[in-house]
């Protein structure tokens, strides 16, 4: 589930201490059509507390095997645009933080990965989020 407008976020996401990045480094988050979950590493948004997840998940990587789940995370972000997000992860053994389009699908959002243009528009946020295209790769960045 993703919460487009809460007050009270950081701007730029997190502090980069609690980034797990190095110090000045954007965060993107990949914005995944085939997965079927939205996810965060444990490193990710350190300062953000982990919660018990009311979900079970039992995801897998694309050869099969289980991946461990910790739990849940709600994280705040102020995107260069103005508009602020918190993202609901559940906490998986990943590389990266990943939004799942079939659940930004479900809860009210148009994901469009155009050629001349890509965003993430709905929900509760009034200005589409423009998405990075890093060659055939579309994230979100905070």
């Amino acid at each position: 589930m993703v919460d487009w407008i809460v007050p009270d976020t950081i701007i730029c996401g997190l502090a980069p201490e609690d980034q797990g990045e190095a110090p000045g480094d954007e965060i993107r988050i990949l914005v995944d059509s085939g997965s079927g979950v939205t996810a965060c590493p444990p490193w990710h948004a350190q300062s953000v507390p982990l919660e018990p997840s009311p979900n079970v998940v039992r995801a897998r990587t694309a050869t099969g095997e289980l991946v461990k789940h910790f739990g849940r995370k709600r994280v705040p972000y102020v995107f260069e645009c103005g508009e602020s997000a918190t993202i609901t992860y559940e906490v998986l053994e990943v590389t990266r933080p990943v939004i799942s389009v079939g659940r930004l699908n479900k809860t009210g959002h148009t994901v469009v990965m155009a050629p001349s243009y890509a965003n993430i528009s709905g929900g509760r946020g009034k200005v589409p989020l423009p998405l990075l295209q890093d060659n055939d790769v579309f994230f979100l960045v905070g």
